[in-house]
């Protein structure tokens, strides 16, 4: 086990006269851990463990590059283990290049790679797969190329520091709960052309402007919110953790609220009114 410390703190303390690894200001310790943490590392993560896929780690930039031809597997519970998901790489990563050639992004690629700032993504990726980069709270970012056809469910969960996101024309599906908990996403920018999806001042609505999907958690320019009169259904955990937003005024003919809509709305923001 790593344990995320600060200097000084008696979690340092504690790491440092047991013996345990420990990350320090994004460092990681020189404690005696049961691995060892390698100047250059490489692992075979394509679907079929034919080596078509190749990831690539350098712990001198802290880049983990990915590169070959077709898709990367999908990792799961028994493979949170494996490759980078063994603690020792995971939580220094701090830049992801993707190369041209591999069209996915797998399940729990980057799951807690909190160090992550930087990722560049191909135009060729047409998928990314669920809890791609769930808790990559240090990740800012995200430009989505063309190509990109679905967003699979809690995708970006957690990204607590996601401030922007594009969305391209080819986006075709986005999950639910793909934005969840990212409390400073200020933004969702919809390319104009996307037959499914569409953004007004930022918030997500389904083209036809009838489903308002999500309000970005941190959006900054308004705090009193009258959502237009065209929608029907506000998505679930829409109004999430909303950190600025005072008054919210939902007009007569919205018909359907999901579940979670208003979520820890109350507990986190001075949320005076909600007008039906």
């Amino acid at each position: 086990m790593i344990l995320y410390v600060k200097a000084d703190s008696m979690g340092h303390k504690f790491a440092e006269e047991n013996k345990k690894g420990y990350i320090l200001n994004g460092e990681a310790s020189t404690v005696s851990t049961e691995y060892e943490i390698k100047e250059e590392e490489s692992w075979d993560i394509s679907e079929n463990g034919d080596g078509s896929v190749m990831a690539e780690w350098t712990l001198k930039d802290k880049t983990l590059t990915i590169s070959g031809t077709g898709k990367m597997k999908s990792w799961n519970d028994d493979a949170l283990k494996e490759d980078w998901h063994n603690t020792q790489y995971a939580p220094l990563i701090q830049s992801v290049v993707i190369n041209e050639g591999i069209t996915n992004i797998g399940k729990y690629a980057f799951q807690r790679c909190m160090s992550l700032t930087n990722i560049e993504i191909p135009e060729g990726v047409t998928e990314i797969e669920e809890f791609a980069f769930y808790v990559c709270t240090s990740l800012k970012s995200v430009n989505i190329p063309q190509g990109v056809t679905s967003i699979e469910r809690y995708a970006f969960d957690l990204c607590s520091n996601l401030v922007t996101i594009e969305i391209p024309e080819s986006v075709t599906y986005i999950g639910e709960n793909t934005f969840l908990k990212c409390s400073n996403l200020e933004t969702i920018n919809v390319d104009e052309n996307n037959k499914n999806y569409m953004s007004e001042n930022g918030i997500l609505f389904n083209k036809e402007r009838t489903i308002l999907l999500k309000y970005p958690a941190n959006k900054k320019d308004i705090d009193e919110y009258r959502i237009p009169e065209s929608v029907t259904s506000i998505g679930e955990r829409a109004f999430e953790e909303c950190s600025i937003l005072t008054s919210i005024n939902i007009p007569k003919n919205i018909t359907t609220i999901e579940s979670y809509t208003f979520s820890e709305v109350y507990k986190v923001i001075h949320l005076k009114n909600v007008v039906v």
